[in-house]
């Protein structure tokens, strides 16, 4: 069965409970849209939920090759059939909420998302002689 309802922050929780998996559907032409999808995917992967988002930002990246993801290319009621059933299948798999978890971690966690950071800053160009790392005691400052 498919439930399609919203919901508020304070509901999230008992109903991701109640989930066997999730749909998102985010509205892309606009910033705000960009930047809430790949929050919800992380957090609803998380939960060891499979889910299925529109194609906003990098999701489609994230989602299309796992056996825990959907990415639905256009909001059309045939593209949005088709997605549920597919989300269906992949929720009703052997293992799906270890796969969920798994994906979330590799593409939402903190550790990597702390690695990815470190590799950015240290490609920066340097301006100022100073300390590398954080590690030399240097934070906080005095």
């Amino acid at each position: 069965e498919f439930v399609y309802r919203s919901a508020t922050r304070a509901e999230v929780p008992a109903l991701i409970r109640c989930a066997h998996a999730s749909f998102g559907i985010f509205a892309g032409r606009l910033l705000a849209g960009h930047g809430c999808a790949p929050t919800k995917t992380g957090e609803v992967l998380a939960c060891g939920l499979p889910f299925a988002s529109s194609a906003v930002g990098d999701v489609d990246t994230q989602l299309r090759p796992s056996p825990a993801g959907v990415s639905v290319p256009e909001v059309t009621s045939d593209a949005l059939d088709r997605a549920a059933r597919e989300l269906a299948e992949k929720a009703a798999a052997p293992g799906v909420s270890a796969v969920a978890r798994e994906l979330a971690e590799r593409w939402f966690g903190l550790g990597a998302g702390v690695q990815a950071y470190d590799a950015i800053y240290r490609g920066m160009p340097r301006r100022h002689r100073g300390p590398s790392t954080l590690a030399d005691g240097s934070w906080p400052p005095p």
